[in-house]
């Protein structure tokens, strides 16, 4: 399990999820809310974690980067710059993320869930998708989406097609979200529990864009589960401060970031 330092020690991190960040250009007003918000933060956060589905669609294909992601790689790269650790834990859009997500921004990379130290607590982050288990067909369906013979087929196809293709798996991932998110909840609910009662002191997901936070005893212990929502509608997200966590809105919390 990784003990993750404060790099500068400027007192507080951001954990963020659910921009969906479109495959094609074009006007999109909740993506200049998110990019306004990354320039905001001054002064920039020890660490950024994105827990998944940031992009609508990533592939890391050889010589190509999307022009819809251009923007926010930029905003992330600036944060880098001033000293800001990225992190992001895959979600069920960005679960292709690899080696170039890496390199561009340096940053770290876990598949799905991470387990960590940060400010002396230990923290569990995941994106939210996969875990309830009467959800058979979903999983299988997952299963094929990230097997390797699935990712060379899409590094086969042009990036143009990729992305039309990717835009309809899309389509289709969120509608069958809508329809499972009692579900989804009811299981993350559960692997909270499960965690909290194992010694984990913060348990972080996103997936349901639905921000929540709620405390949990389990097995003599007592954590804290924390949805962060997303930045499709709600635009939340949550702030560590010396190991104290806390939701917040954009736009409508005037509390200063130092």
């Amino acid at each position: 399990m990784e003990a993750i330092e404060h790099p500068k020690d400027r007192g507080y991190n951001v954990f963020l999820s659910d921009s969906h960040v479109p495959v094609f250009p074009g006007p999109c007003p909740r993506y200049d809310r998110f990019l306004s918000f990354l320039a905001s933060m001054d002064p920039a956060p020890d660490h950024l974690f994105l827990l998944g589905d940031i992009f609508e669609f990533w592939y890391e294909y050889e010589t190509v980067i999307f022009v819809s992601h251009f923007p926010l790689l930029h905003r992330l790269a600036c944060l880098k710059e001033r000293g800001t650790r990225i992190h992001l834990v895959t979600g069920n859009h960005d679960f292709w993320a690899g080696p170039q997500f890496q390199s561009l921004l340096s940053a770290t990379l876990s598949y799905d869930t991470e387990d960590l130290f940060l400010s002396e607590r230990r923290v569990f982050l995941c994106h939210g998708d996969g875990f309830a288990p009467e959800d058979g067909w979903y999983r299988l369906f997952r299963r094929i989406l990230r097997s390797g013979f699935a990712m060379w087929c899409m590094g086969r196809c042009p990036p143009g097609l990729g992305a039309r293709i990717a835009d309809r798996l899309s389509k289709y991932t969120r509608s069958r979200s809508r329809k499972s998110d009692d579900k989804d909840h009811k299981a993350l609910k559960k692997l909270a529990a499960k965690k909290i009662g194992d010694g984990v002191d913060i348990f972080l997901c996103a997936h349901l864009h639905s921000p929540e936070i709620e405390e949990i005893h389990s097995n003599g212990n007592t954590g804290l589960f924390l949805n962060l929502g997303d930045w499709w509608e709600h635009d939340t997200y949550v702030v560590e401060r010396r190991g104290i966590y806390s939701l917040h809105w954009d736009g409508k919390d005037d509390r200063p970031w130092c």
